[in-house]
């Protein structure tokens, strides 16, 4: 490990040293992010079918690099569904291809999603998980998969990561003081004390709750065996309910 910025980076210097010489090479190259990744596609409209891609994870007011590499930000879904409305289009295709992201900005943008008045459908096109497929079961005019593609992943995780081992190696010691009785405060890393762990509990199964009421809302046929969240393949997923039809969007 090294350090910068007064981080502990779980990098070797040769590691991060070949990193920089890549990066340098690249550039001297000519090659630009694009040669690397592939951008979050903006949303276009063709014969009054708009089409907005909910790809790669999912946050909301994310930096533009966010987008340039794949991902989508939740108020991107939101400004160019306002958009289709602004230019009349007669249907929206979610293009969806994501394994989820955070909750936060996710009720807003589905909210956009099942109230534009536009008739819709989610067309899953590699995975729509988690958050992805939060979003999907939005769409007015149901589901559709390509047969390959994944559909599911139905429930709420939080990750904590304890990094006292680590740090104790490197003769690094975490305090926290907090002010007297705000015993949930924390600093995200670390043992969790008892309260921590029972308050963190209950938050995940409310998201989790949620999200199994919404699945249940819009997905009357759905199977109780998804709600394990699990993730299954076109006519899989198509038996348990989660996506109404297999096919191939052209």
């Amino acid at each position: 490990m090294i350090t910068k910025n007064n981080e502990i980076l779980a990098i070797t210097q040769s590691q991060y040293e070949a990193s920089v010489q890549g990066y340098t090479m690249a550039a001297q190259a000519g090659l630009t992010l694009t040669d690397f990744v592939t951008p979050r596609q903006a949303m276009t409209i063709t014969e009054g079918v708009a089409r907005i891609h909910i790809s790669g994870a999912l946050t909301d007011q994310a930096p533009p690099i966010h987008e340039m590499t794949g991902g989508t930000d939740y108020r991107s879904i939101r400004s160019e569904i306002a958009e289709a409305q602004a230019q009349g289009a007669s249907e929206i295709i979610y293009m969806i291809n994501s394994g989820g992201g955070s909750i936060q900005g996710m009720s807003e943008a589905a909210f956009a999603m099942e109230n534009s008045g536009i008739p819709s459908t989610s067309y899953v096109d590699g995975i729509a998980a988690s958050a992805a497929y939060y979003l999907a079961t939005n769409a007015s005019g149901g589901i559709v998969s390509s047969p390959s593609s994944m559909s599911g992943n139905i429930g709420a995780i939080m990750s904590w990561m304890d990094a006292t081992n680590a740090m104790d190696a490197q003769g690094v010691q975490s305090i926290a003081i907090t002010n007297e009785g705000a015993d949930l405060k924390s600093i995200g890393k670390g043992e969790l004390t008892g309260a921590q762990e029972e308050f963190l509990q209950g938050m995940v199964n409310e998201m989790g709750a949620d999200f199994r009421a919404q699945v249940e809302r819009t997905r009357p046929n759905i199977k109780e065996e998804v709600f394990r969240a699990g993730w299954y393949q076109g006519d899989k997923a198509l038996a348990l309910g989660l996506i109404d039809q297999v096919g191939i969007l052209s």
